[in-house]
Order: C-alpha cells, then structure tokens, then sequence
C-alpha cells in the first residue's frame, strides 16, 4: 500500500532529505563509523533502512511516520556528536580546527593529533630539568593546554642541553647512549605486525643521576690509587683525564705526592682553584711558593680578591717575604702605609734606558746637588 502525500506532515519529505544528505556526508568513508556510533541505538529501524537502502517512503509507511522521522533524527544527532566531539579533540591540542564532515576522516585526524600530543608532553617531561620543572604545569590533575606547537617549541628549548648531556654521558662511561635509553610504556601498536611501535625516550634527569654516579666511582677509584680525595673529587666532576690531573698534582706538590705538604690547608686551597679552572697552573705554582700567605690566599679562594691582584702584591710589589703585610692589605690596610712600614721596595718592572754621554754629564750634576726624596709607586 503506497503512502500519500496527505498521511504526511507539512515538510516531512523536506526534512528526511536535509538528514539524509548530512548522513551521507558524515558517512563518505563507509558505515563502520556509523555502525559504532550505533551501538547504543540496537534495533534501529531507521538504520536498518539506511542499510537495505529501502525508500523511505516504504519504511515510513512499514515503521510509521513519526517513528521513522524520530529514529533519523536520533540517527543524525549520534553521528554529529561523534563528529563534533572529534572537532573539539583535535582543535584542543592543534588550535586548529577541522573542516571535513567526514566522521571516520574527522576521527582518524583527532586520534593521531591526541597521540602525537601525547607523545611529545611525555617527551617534554623527560627532558625538562627539575629546576625548570615549575614552568610547565606537569601536575596530574591539572588540564595541559599547550598545543602540539607550543610543546615542539618547548622541546626545541631543551634540545641542545639533551645533546650535551648525553655527549657527556658517552664521554664518562665511555658507552653508547643507547644503553640509557628508556622506552615508551604507552606505545602504540603497529597495525600491521601488531607488536608496540618502540619510542626512544631520554630522561633528563635520569642521565644526570647516572652521571653522578659515574663520577663518584672514579673518584673512589682516584682515591683508592693514591690521589689526594679532593683532587679526585674535583678531577672526576670536571672530567679531567687521569694523565692532565696527575701531571697537574705532580707540578703542584713539585713532584712528592706522597707526603703531605707545609701548610696544608692552604695547599688544598690552591689545588681546588687550579684543578676546578678558578686559576691558570702558573698562577697556582706561584701561590703555592708563597703558601705561607695563608690570608691572601684565602682572600681568593673566597674571591674577596682578585688573582690579578694578588700575583702583583707578591711580584711587582714585592711583598712576597711578607705574609704579614699581605694579611694587613687584605684586611683593608693602606697598601704604601704597609710597604713603608715593613720596608718593602717595589721591585723595577722595566730596564733602565741606555744614557748618551751629553746625559752623564747632566745626571753628575744633579747628584752633586742637594738629595732629592726618590718617588716611588707607593707615594701619593
């Protein structure tokens, strides 16, 4: 019995033609989405219809007209759901928004966008310092809203320090970086073999962790073979090679490693600030001749004083057989109140110039003259 156009409702057949053109954009790419969005809608006569291709007159007339319209509009809305919900995911975390109408289409994008996303914060956690970590916002609880881009950015900002710490890493193990490599718990499938997708994964903070433990074994071994423990210590921080640190500690100690030197302490002192860089090796041989200046050489230790300046006290100025004067300068003494005092006379920095004779004859008569007080670096 064929349905008439007066048992139907004014728009009715303009209606099922707007919901089915949107149905079949939604479902370009076949009915498998269509399908899982209808799980929840078992016994659709609407979706049986749209299955079997029937007209929809002869399922309106077999279903009935209000419940043939009321199934394709539940038909509609369940595909525009999934359709929208695979927008809001993908403009999440792109900050781009999708254009397809395409449900599978639409679905397969937001899907790989999420993985990706997913991928590159884990990314980003493992490679951000702990001291850096307070400005991402990591928190479990919290809702990540940095965009695909925004975390590439972020990655790009860590990538160079990731690279020297592995380089690091291969130079004092002396192994390949792969040995520290971690891999993805969450990695995705492989479609075709089935089998996890392996992604490399570097931890920052992990590789700085066995780096220190790298360097505290050295320094036991360093230690354990006869080097000074704080030679060992600063030789293993600061990756110093066993030939460069011994030859420095031979120089230092001026060949006697063995015995413990005058002036302990201060010696110490010296060898931290040579073996850490503070101090060139030749600057470091000049305090160590003038280690009874226990004040001064604290004073650089401590950077109270510059080493330039010290290396001209001891020199130029002369006040090196005076560790007591170097004591009373460092302590805020006025530098020529405390060379006069302790009779110290600036050694001469040049050569005296070639004198023609027209000038001895001059420099005679003005030694007959009455004595002049000489001028020296430390007058006002």
């Amino acid at each position: 019995m064929a349905i008439k156009k007066g048992d139907l409702a004014p728009g009715d057949e303009e209606t099922y033609h707007i919901w089915l053109n949107e149905i079949e954009e939604m479902l370009a790419s076949g009915n498998k989405p269509a399908n899982e969005a209808l799980k929840q809608m078992k016994g659709s006569n609407a979706w049986s219809w749209y299955r079997t291709k029937v007209s929809w007159e002869k399922q309106a007339v077999t279903q009935g007209r209000y419940n043939f319209l009321v199934d394709m509009k539940k038909l509609k809305q369940a595909l525009t759901r999934r359709l929208n919900r695979a927008y809001r995911e993908y403009e999440k975390v792109t900050g781009n928004k999708l254009k397809s109408k395409d449900i599978k289409k639409s679905e397969e994008k937001a899907k790989l966008a999420v993985e990706e996303h997913r991928e590159l914060l884990d990314a980003l956690r493992h490679m951000c310092p702990e001291i850096r970590r307070e400005e991402i916002p990591f928190h479990r609880r919290s809702t990540f809203e940095w965009t695909i881009k925004e975390i590439k950015e972020k990655i790009d900002e860590f990538e160079p320090n990731m690279e020297a710490l592995l380089q690091r890493f291969e130079r004092i193990s002396g192994g390949s970086r792969e040995s520290i490599v971690q891999y993805d718990k969450n990695a995705v499938k492989d479609p075709l073999s089935g089998s996890p997708i392996k992604k490399k994964i570097y931890s920052h903070d992990r590789i700085e962790t066995v780096i220190q433990s790298l360097k505290k074994k050295r320094a036991r071994e360093l230690g354990a073979d006869g080097i000074p423990i704080h030679v060992a210590t600063i030789m293993a921080e600061n990756e110093i090679s066993d030939e460069e640190g011994i030859a420095m500690l031979r120089a230092l100690r001026n060949g006697d490693v063995l015995s413990k030197p005058v002036n302990f302490d201060t010696i110490i002192k010296v060898e931290e600030m040579a073996f850490s860089g503070k101090i060139e090796l030749e600057e470091a041989l000049l305090l160590v001749e003038n280690s009874s200046h226990q004040v001064l050489i604290s004073a650089i230790y401590d950077k109270k004083i510059k080493m330039e300046f010290a290396k001209n006290l001891l020199t130029e100025l002369n006040f090196s057989s005076h560790p007591q004067a170097t004591a009373r300068v460092v302590n805020g003494g006025d530098l020529n109140r405390v060379a006069m005092l302790f009779g110290i006379v600036p050694t001469s920095t040049t050569e005296p110039e070639e004198s023609e004779p027209e000038d001895l004859e001059e420099v005679e008569n003005k030694s007959s003259s009455a004595p002049t007080r000489r001028r020296t670096r430390f007058s006002d």
